[in-house]
């Protein structure tokens, strides 16, 4: 029951809204029952209104009566089911009607049919229904017809409500610009502050005020006068040019501590002022300027003398690349902190500045850093520490741990006593997580290293043993071919390349492994000259002096260079080699094991480009952030962030404030979506899934309900998803939101006036073209046929352009409807040639002959975009010019062009042609009508038929306006 009774109070609510209830009988209105009661053939026909105790009828075909007991309503039962049609074919069975003394008593109620008027807001207001005193059903098209002319009389109570509204608006508008006159007479005769009204670009001096003539040292006698007449030395100074701008654009400015230089005393002085200069704007145009001004001269010099130590400090530490603050008195209260420091501390100026140290970070009591900056007050001594750990807290209490450089250093007073610090941290986390990981790998590398150190010195040990054996058992032939083969094996197993050198003539005795370190197939020969060919330049000479030092030496050489094969490949050799000396100590031989270890090298080398990479990409990263800022910021844009692993959802001031929350309100992505109107609701949400999902941009604009007023905001929202950085796992969906609801609300008074516009103007042409048809029918000879048919065409036209009007304010909608059929594209050509060359004598105008092209579309809407087309060249073109119109066929594509010898469009325009309500501006455009919205039309008219329209132009010389549709297949 409360629910009904809440739904009633509602619906009580917007008939009264309507204001229709105690008017006089209208002829719209007489109108429609008078159509209802002959296509039903009843001779009763009303339109009821039901209110809390009453029907009350706002037109009654055949009733005396205006108005009956609710209680005896049929229409209030009707309401009770307001998307149906509700019949009664004989009262007199039906038991909630028979003792009605409706039916009992006049008017003899037998029948009744009533269909519920609903408003767009879903609200029963009424009935529209007929009556008859014998029983009866109404047929299958007299109840459509019924239900098509109470949706008639809906429009007409809206459009009816819709004119209300604006009249109210006007008056309020009316009211509020007198209320403004009386305040600002009032703030010129009352305001201790300096005022002066000017008028007229000659800024005319049409008030001023004691306080402004004591301000410039005139007397009252200059009112009536233009200002430079008075004041001269205004001339060329950015307050007389700022004043000129204002009254040319129609904006307020506002300037602080401006200097101007005024005749005063007897002498030329500089004075410095704040003023607020606002335009006054009549009829939407700029009349005037209202000057308040307030002299700060002593307020500025005193402060100048002030500031300029504290300023220079000051735009040190926010101009420094790393991290500073300064920190005062003992109580830790951070007084100034620079970006980079705020960065650091993960905090906003508003969360940090005039608070304490410890109130802000709550987790660094029990860390070193305040008896560390009291100290410092004490002593007076600098403190520097590098590469420190300090844990912070983020805004959601996480603790996050970071390393930093810092340096404290005291300033003092004037009695050289300390009082505050300024601190200098520089966020060196990056640094050291990447060192730490190049030292991992360091330290992995140089343990594979000295592995294979390990394994070459005991081979090597094993080779020099094995040559050993082989000088002391040279007779014993067998067995040292055995020993040989079995270190073969061995070096092979070992995956090793193993030489010896004849240093006399450079020929090498190597394992087929050893070729292929060097690029070589077993069977190719590679000499000790071919293998220093193969060492890069950089390599060659180094690798060189170490095997000469080693063999004068008689020590062991080790080298790592790099080779380039035949194949023009990079490949790195670790080599480790000593000589073999004859009996004389001379070095006639080199013996040498060699193994391959590019992935190594690679590897290595890959880690020392990253840490670059990483410190490149922190530079960057800081001075794309600052730049981002700068312009969110501007833009009054919200950012925010989805981890889209996580869920952790990141967003900044503007975006809370957007939604309504405030800084302490718990806000998620969730929270975004709840406030979401439920009409528009799952739209977002499905917007969003796409574009997290297949990576679409996210570009859509909804209706929410603001958290903290509950009053109804539209916004816009982009985003997209982004994938890992370095090729990690994290992704992110980020991106901006703001509030368009002012532009919104302006697009909605613009379709309501458009739509009043159109159905105002459809009424009297429907009775004209009724005449027309009568005029048609009647006609007794072929000329006053044909000029009725001429007529009924105009009437057409004109209907196409009512209908234009509101195609316009349903594209904002999204509903222009088009009536597809198949058709022939050449009979839109051939009936717009008669119409055309049968109306215009102006111009010659040439038709292209058109083969047969089949198309799908909407035929009435295509002739009128070719219409405006020609109508356009017309109007843009010197009487008897050329126009030609041609249709072709390109690619399964119908092309329609209609080229004029006319103006033309500048290039800079042309763009923009298309757009709604855009025109293009100019002396030669003065004398030329139009509301900028045909061209709109018909490019929304065209695209709606999944075709494309465009313009080619040369400013002077003329215009080709063309479309494309694409043909029936």
């Amino acid at each position: 029951m409360p629910d009904q009774q809440s739904n009633e109070q509602l619906r009580l609510a917007a008939l009264q809204a309507y204001q229709i209830l105690e008017t006089a009988s209208e002829q719209d209105y007489d109108e429609l029952t008078d159509l209802a009661a002959a296509i039903c053939e009843t001779p009763i026909a009303l339109i009821s209104l039901v209110d809390e105790n009453r029907q009350w009828f706002k037109s009654h075909k055949n009733l005396d009566v205006r108005e009956t007991a609710r209680s005896h309503s049929f229409c209030a039962h009707a309401i009770l089911h307001p998307n149906e049609l509700m019949q009664v074919e004989d009262a007199h069975l039906d038991e909630r009607f028979k003792d009605n003394p409706l039916v009992t008593g006049k008017p003899n109620i037998v029948f009744y049919a009533g269909m519920p008027l609903v408003d767009p807001e879903g609200y029963a207001l009424g009935s529209l229904c007929v009556i008859d005193n014998q029983a009866r059903r109404l047929t299958a098209l007299q109840q459509q017809t019924l239900k098509t002319l109470s949706k008639q009389v809906v429009d007409k109570l809206t459009l009816r409500k819709k004119l209300i509204d604006l009249e109210a608006a006007n008056l309020d508008n009316f009211r509020l610009h007198q209320e403004r006159e009386r305040y600002l007479e009032d703030i010129i005769a009352q305001s201790p502050a300096a005022i002066v009204v000017f008028r007229g670009a000659d800024m005319i001096i049409d008030a001023i005020n004691p306080a402004m003539l004591d301000i410039l040292g005139q007397p009252p006698g200059i009112q009536g006068k233009e200002l430079l007449q008075v004041i001269p030395e205004l001339k060329g100074q950015p307050a007389y040019d700022l004043l000129t701008q204002v009254f040319r654009t129609g904006q307020t400015q506002r300037r602080r501590d401006t200097p101007v230089y005024l005749h005063r005393n007897g002498r030329l002085e500089t004075g410095y002022f704040d003023f607020t200069y606002t335009p006054l704007i009549e009829n939407g145009k700029v009349k005037g300027i209202i000057d308040m001004a307030v002299e700060v001269t002593e307020q500025v010099n005193a402060r100048k003398s002030v500031e300029e130590s504290a300023q220079q400090l000051k735009q040190m530490v926010m101009s420094a690349p790393m991290g500073m603050c300064i920190i005062r008195g003992y109580g830790l209260v951070i007084e100034i902190a620079n970006d980079p420091m705020l960065k650091i501390w993960t905090r906003t100026a508003e969360q940090v500045l005039g608070k304490a140290l410890t109130e802000v970070f709550p987790e660094v009591v029990d860390q070193p850093f305040p008896d560390m900056l009291r100290n410092v007050l004490r002593t007076g001594k600098p403190l520097a520490i590098p590469e420190l750990t300090a844990d912070i807290a983020e805004i959601d209490g996480t603790i996050n741990r970071i390393y930093i450089d810092f340096t404290y250093k005291p300033l003092c007073n004037a009695q050289g006593e300390p009082e505050a610090i300024i601190a200098t941290v520089i966020d060196i986390t990056e640094t050291v997580k990447a060192r730490k990981l190049l030292e991992k790998s360091k330290d992995e590398l140089q343990l594979a290293n000295e592995e294979l150190e390990t394994v070459n010195d005991e081979y090597m040990a094993l080779n020099e043993e094995l040559m050993a054996a082989n000088e002391q058992l040279l007779k014993a032939d067998e067995e040292l071919k055995d020993l040989n083969e079995r270190i073969s094996i061995a070096i092979d197993a070992g995956g090793l390349g193993y030489t010896e050198v004849d240093l006399a003539t450079g020929t090498m005795r190597c394992n087929d492994t050893f070729k292929a370190f060097y690029g070589k197939r077993p069977d190719e020969e590679l000499t000790y000259p071919q293998m220093f060919e193969m060492m890069v330049p950089e390599h060659r000479e180094v690798v060189r002096e170490k095997a000469i030092k080693a063999r004068e030496e008689q020590a062991l050489y080790h080298a790592l260079y790099e080779i380039k094969w035949p194949d023009g490949s990079s490949h790195w050799i670790n080599a480790y080699g000593r000589g073999r000396y004859d009996e004389n100590g001379n070095a006639d031989r080199m013996v040498g094991m060699v193994s391959e270890v590019t992935e190594q090298v690679n590897s290595q080398m890959h880690i020392e480009r990253l840490n670059k990479e990483l410190e490149q990409a922190l530079v960057q990263a800081i001075d794309s952030e600052e730049r981002m800022k700068m312009a969110v910021n501007a833009a009054q844009l919200g950012t925010w962030s989805l981890d889209i692993v996580s869920g952790n959802f990141l967003v900044t001031p503007r975006t809370r404030e957007i939604y309504g929350f405030d800084g302490a309100q718990e806000f998620s992505i969730q929270h975004t979506i709840d406030q979401v109107i439920d009409t528009h609701r799952d739209e977002v949400r499905a917007a969003m899934k796409d574009a997290i999902n297949n990576g679409t941009t996210y570009d859509i604009e909804y209706p929410i309900i603001r958290m903290h007023d509950g009053e109804v905001r539209w916004l816009r929202s982009v985003g997209k998803k982004y994938s890992g950085i370095a090729d990690s796992a994290m992704e992110h969906f980020s991106g901006t939101v703001m509030d368009i609801t002012e532009p919104k609300a302006e697009d909605q008074r613009k379709q309501d006036f458009f739509s009043i516009v159109s159905h105002e103007m459809r009424t009297p042409i429907t009775s004209i073209n009724g005449y027309i048809q009568i005029l048609e029918r009647k006609a007794v000879d072929q000329v006053t046929a044909a000029v009725a048919a001429k007529a009924r065409r105009q009437v057409e036209r004109m209907t196409g352009l009512i209908s234009g009007f509101l195609d316009m304010a349903r594209t904002g909608e999204n509903k222009i409807y088009l009536n597809r059929k198949n058709f022939d594209l050449a009979s839109i050509i051939e009936d717009t040639k008669k119409e055309t060359l049968s109306t215009i004598t102006t111009h010659h105008i040439i038709f292209q002959p058109v083969g047969s092209l089949a198309v799908n579309g909407d035929k009435e809407k295509l002739e009128q975009v070719l219409a405006n087309f020609v109508g356009n060249a017309v109007k843009y073109s010197p009487p008897g010019s050329l126009i030609i119109v041609d249709c072709t066929e390109r690619k399964g594509l119908a092309r329609v062009s209609v080229t004029d010898e006319g103006m033309g469009i500048p290039k800079q325009d042309q763009p923009h042609i298309f757009d709604r309500f855009y025109r293009v501006l100019g002396a030669h455009m003065e004398n030329i009508t139009g509301f900028g919205i045909g061209l709109y039309l018909c490019k929304e008219i065209i695209s709606r038929h999944g075709g494309h329209v465009g313009v080619e132009s040369v400013h002077g010389e003329g215009s080709k306006f063309w479309f494309e549709i694409p043909l029936d297949s």
